[in-house]
């Protein structure tokens, strides 16, 4: 995702945990993620093979389980998400929900209270 790694950065500097929500699996992303070193900046992390879930995306339990992880309420967790899956798993757990889908993606694909963002460096505090 364009700008997730000043992003992550930005929310280390400001000692905002993460969490790293992703349907594919420990083994694929420990592949996928190694040229990005800036990953390891998020420590907590729930894979779509974590033996802790019950159900993956579209459900809300991936995003249920990383708040609890953070220890914090899942309304209060901010979501960013690239798939229509993880968008309606997110919005399903209550988080503030970040959409980062292509300009010509029509206003369908984006549900109401879904924000949507060309990039990840579009984020503002």
């Amino acid at each position: 995702m364009d700008g997730a790694a000043e992003l992550v950065q930005m929310c280390r500097d400001h000692q905002v945990p993460m969490a790293l929500v992703t349907s594919s699996s420990h083994e694929a992303v420990r592949r996928k993620a190694a040229p990005h070193r800036w990953l390891e900046l998020i420590q907590v992390r729930v894979y779509g093979d974590d033996p802790a879930l019950a159900a993956g995306k579209p459900a809300p339990d991936p995003f249920l389980l990383a708040a609890k992880r953070l220890g914090r309420k899942s309304g209060d967790c901010w979501a960013f998400e690239d798939s229509a899956a993880g968008i309606e798993a997110a919005v399903a757990a209550g988080c503030q929900v970040y959409a980062l889908l292509p300009s010509d993606a029509g206003a369908q694909a984006t549900p109401a209270g879904v924000s949507r963002l060309n990039s990840l460096r579009d984020v503002r505090w």
